[in-house]
This record gives C-alpha cells, sequence and structure tokens, in this order.
C-alpha cells in the first residue's frame, strides 16, 4: 500500500469514527419526568454521574431504567400473564422515556437502549428494572455508590 493511500485510509477512518461518536449520544443536560402509567424512567443521576478516566458521550454513563410501584393491597393475586406484561409495557415505556433524551443514532435507531425489563413482585410492592447499557462493570464499583458502602458495611461483620 502506498504512503498517499494509507494516509487516505487512516483519514477516512478517524472522520468515520468522529461522525459514529459524535452522532450517537444522547442529550442529558435535563431531567424529564416519566410518561408512562407504570413510571418508568431514566436512573437519571446514575446516567449523568461522570465514570473516572472516561470521555463524555454515552459509552461513559450507566443506562438504566426502573420503576418502584407500590399498592394498598398485596399483588400475590396478580397472575403470571399480567406480570408479563406488565413487564412489556415498561419495556415500551423505557422506550418513550429514552426518546425524551433523543438518543437516536443516524439511522433513526436507539443508540443505547436496555433489551430486558424485569418485574419483581413481593408484599404490596413491584419493581421494574431494565438491563444496564453503556458502561459496563458493576455499578458498585463505584468508590462513592451507596451500593459499596452498604456493601463495605456487611462485609465488616
Amino acid at each position: 500500500m502506498s504512503p498517499l493511500s494509507s494516509t487516505f485510509c487512516n483519514s477516512a477512518f478517524f472522520i468515520l469514527f468522529l461522525f459514529v461518536h459524535f452522532t450517537e449520544t444522547a442529550n442529558l443536560d435535563t431531567k424529564h419526568p416519566a410518561k408512562g402509567l407504570l413510571k418508568v424512567r431514566l436512573d437519571y443521576g446514575l446516567a449523568t454521574q461522570p465514570v473516572h478516566g472516561e470521555d463524555e458521550g454515552e459509552g461513559s454513563h450507566r443506562w438504566v431504567f426502573s420503576s418502584y410501584l407500590e399498592f394498598k393491597d398485596p399483588v400475590s393475586s396478580i397472575t403470571d400473564s399480567q406480570l408479563r406484561m406488565m413487564a412489556q409495557n415498561a419495556h415500551k415505556e423505557m422506550e418513550i422515556d429514552m426518546m425524551q433524551y433523543d438518543p437516536e443514532d443516524k439511522d433513526g435507531q436507539f443508540a443505547i437502549l436496555p433489551t430486558v425489563m424485569t418485574i419483581l413482585a413481593f408484599d404490596n410492592k413491584i419493581i421494574l428494572a431494565s438491563s444496564q447499557r453503556g458502561r459496563s462493570g458493576f455499578i458498585n464499583e463505584w468508590p462513592q455508590s451507596p451500593v459499596k458502602l452498604s456493601l463495605d458495611r456487611c462485609s465488616v461483620f
């Protein structure tokens, strides 16, 4: 390969990298309220907390959506089919909530949407939580994380 074509290929790759990097970011300037009945929303604090040593952009954030519902009566009468439907509806609400943050890439697709919505029903509560997208690793790895502090306290005993 000639030096000129090598330089051209490297330049083209660099321009493509910049284009992809800047076209697949979300706008996290403003926290938006949940729009659906299940109140599924982005964990805004988690998404906007900078990760030490990482550049800004979707890859440097953790994307998790969740909802915590509390009822007057026990949820034991809710069937598995109804819970499955709630999880499916929660996933749709997650998509709606995500659109508030302008997450589309150049093809109009979600660049950072989690794929899984989990549901947990107990006592008179239901918790909905998505899988995590973006920055890899566990949330409890952060030095000032409340989860890490709680785990550290438990390990003392």
